[in-house]
């Protein structure tokens, strides 16, 4: 977050009243940027992926299964594995040349 400076029409009698007044201040961004974050919830292109997800999977069009994570080979490219997890995700996905 930047630093900001404030103009104020009043004044501090006390360092400590300056600091009240500055973590009011940052209370108030962080207010500010969590009522944007709830206001908008997800994002409307991921609502509309899920809602049409939904929507299929009641109409029976789609089904889903639970993938172990030991065998999921997505987990190569969104969590963090160890070295033989990586070295056997590199064999899966590379084709040998």
């Amino acid at each position: 977050m930047e630093e900001e400076t404030l103009v104020t029409h009043t004044f501090a009698l006390s360092s400590a009243e300056s600091e009240i007044y500055a973590a009011s201040e940052a209370g108030k961004y962080g207010i500010y940027i969590k009522n944007i974050c709830i206001g908008v919830g997800k994002l409307k292109h991921i609502d509309l992926r899920e809602s049409w997800i939904g929507n299929m999977r009641r109409r029976d069009i789609l089904s889903y299964r639970r993938i172990p994570g030991a065998i999921n080979k997505a987990n190569f490219f969104t969590k963090i594995v160890g070295e033989q997890e990586f070295i056997q995700g590199e064999e899966d996905m590379m084709p040998q040349v």
